[in-house]
Parts: structure tokens; sequence; C-alpha cells
């Protein structure tokens, strides 16, 4: 499954925080995702890709302590191990 190429820019200051998410909407839509990205469906990976790559990055930051070139590289790799490995999720306690 190809990954989608992005230019490595920094989007940390981007992302907006303010609304908060509906659990039970989400716990829908992963499920959805989860089990369309393990069947090799590619736009579901990028639905997923786009749903949470600012916070994968956020994290990836902290992580790679500020370094955008490295918070990308892990966002990167994250993402590209989610997308052999996914299996669909059932609940959200799975």
């Amino acid at each position: 499954m190809p990954f989608p190429a992005r230019e490595p820019t920094s989007r940390l200051a981007e992302v907006d925080t303010s609304e908060p998410l509906d659990p039970s909407r989400t716990d829908v839509e992963a499920r959805r995702i989860s089990r369309a990205v393990a069947r090799g469906d590619e736009a579901a990976f990028r639905e997923l890709y786009d749903r949470y790559r600012d916070r994968l990055l956020r994290f990836a930051a902290v992580l790679g302590r500020g370094g955008d070139t490295l918070a990308h590289e892990i966002l990167q790799s994250t993402m590209l191990t989610a997308a052999h490995k996914l299996k669909p999720v059932e609940s959200e306690a799975h």
C-alpha cells in the first residue's frame, strides 16, 4: 500500500483542538476505518492518515524533543507500520 507523499512542513501550530471528540462517534468510525485498512483499502488508509497525523505528529515531536524532522520520520514509520499490521477494531476497549 503506497504511503501518501507529504511535504515535511511543520504543522504543529496549525492543529485545532478546541472541539472535543464524541467518543461514541469516534468508536464507530475507528471500527469502520480499521476494517477497511485491514482489507487493504487505500482510501481508508488516507482517511486514517489524515485523521490522526496531527495528533501523532504532536506526540512524535515530544518523543523527538522538538525535532521537526525526527517527528515527521516517527510519524511516517508509525503510519506505515499501522498500515501493515492493523487489525479490525471490535470495540473501544479493544
